[in-house]
């Protein structure tokens, strides 16, 4: 018995350390499903001149695919990189993100061979201190002259245009030189374009990796691989439930298999099955990020007391898609009537549907395509997920329909 609870308690620790919907992943073993995407950000780094550009949707590992870069790096050439990392603000600007890339840089190396490189030292306290420019960050890490890997996360969030322009300029002119230096520019985004905004003079310098959904089969051996080192076992059609609600995203299926394993720990058994996984959902739902849940909140919130938007949103979430997220007013009202049994006309969905991308309800859709051809997508998709955890903890629908 005090075996049982102390395997109980281990496991219980151990699941809030495997399973990280909050941050990204650190451990290379725990990254799985991206080994093209490796490939290429290795390939990039071994050439003199080339920059990466990583994009996509939120929740499917950008960040934590660049964050491992030295530990692939390390594996594979059997040696160390100078790495620097910054995540960016709406209110940095070009001076501001390399001050704190050049901050990074002094921390990680505390600069115990300043006697040995004293003019990169004295550039990268030069950076820190406000000085950067294009030319100064070329002729510092030129002063480096080793391999170096600085990544500039959540660069879609820069507000200053003329910093998205010095920023292009930078990696022309570290390119332009052959300097052994690699940025890799991190952002949400569905193209290279809205990110770095038609520089098409970088064009070449970039190795772009499109970071997609991880597919049904990868986010089940995810979560699998994480219960069996943990010694959990589990029934396949629980798996299978979570991997059909994580919808690709890994933020979500970290999320959800967290939950359905410490919801086992709670009846202390260690294995989870489709009761662990329902009581879980609504553990995941209570602890989606609060920025998902208040969004979701102001898209359904209306005036009108016979209002549909929540069944609406719900729809929208669970209606057919194309590989990139799309769907449109007719896969909706299918949507409605399938799964949630509401009969209603084209014109009534497409009204809902456009109320969904203005301001009042948050613009918690996109839409794409001509008048008569629109096509729509969650702007978010961590919302998308959200909104059926959301759906099944409100009784409006079952993760049997889910699974159907």
């Amino acid at each position: 018995m005090i075996q049982r609870q102390a395997d109980l308690l281990r496991i219980r620790i151990q699941l809030t350390r495997v399973f990280t919907p909050e941050s990204p992943i650190t451990e290379k073993d725990s990254f799985q499903g991206r080994q093209a995407e490796i490939t290429k950000v290795l390939e990039a780094v071994l050439k003199p001149g080339a920059h990466v550009v990583i994009f996509g949707e939120r929740g499917v590992g950008k960040t934590s695919l660049a964050v491992l870069i030295e530990q692939f790096w390390r594996d594979q050439m059997n040696d160390s990189i100078l790495m620097g990392r910054v995540n960016c603000e709406p209110s940095d600007d070009y001076v501001t993100v390399w001050a704190n890339i050049a901050e990074d840089i002094e921390t990680r190396l505390a600069f115990t061979d300043r006697a040995q490189n004293t003019r990169f030292a004295e550039y990268v306290h030069d950076m820190s201190n406000g000085a950067a420019d294009p030319s100064l960050v070329r002729r510092t890490f030129e002063a480096y002259g080793g391999v170096a890997v600085l990544i500039i996360d959540e660069f879609d969030r820069l507000q200053d245009r003329a910093t998205v322009q010095r920023m292009a300029d930078t990696i022309k002119g570290l390119s332009d030189y052959a300097v052994n230096t690699t940025l890799v520019i991190v952002g949400v985004a569905s193209s290279v374009d809205n990110l770095i905004e038609d520089h098409a003079s970088v064009d070449r310098n970039l190795t772009q990796i499109l970071m997609p959904r991880l597919n049904t089969d990868e986010i089940m051996n995810l979560v699998e691989s994480r219960y069996n080192n943990l010694g959990i076992s589990y029934d396949p059609d629980s798996i299978s439930l979570i991997a059909n609600l994580a919808r690709g995203l890994p933020y979500y299926a970290h999320l959800i298999g967290q939950s359905a394993g410490l919801v086992a720990v709670r009846n202390e058994t260690t294995t989870v099955g489709l009761d662990e996984v329902a009581q879980g959902l609504a553990l995941a739902t209570e602890n989606a990020q609060e920025s998902v849940k208040r969004t979701y909140y102001e898209a359904v919130s209306s005036s009108r007391r016979n209002s549909v938007y929540r069944e609406a949103i719900l729809a929208c979430a669970l209606a057919e898609q194309d590989e990139f997220g799309h769907f449109t007013v007719s896969a909706v009202r299918s949507s409605l009537s399938r799964h949630l049994g509401i009969d209603t006309t084209l014109a009534r969905c497409s009204t809902y549907l456009d109320r969904f991308t203005d301001a009042q309800h948050s613009h918690v859709l996109q839409v794409e395509g001509q008048p008569w051809r629109k096509r729509y997508r969650f702007a978010d998709p961590l919302l998308e997920t959200y909104v059926i955890l959301k759906g099944i903890e409100d009784g409006v629908v079952s993760s049997d329909q889910i699974m159907a």
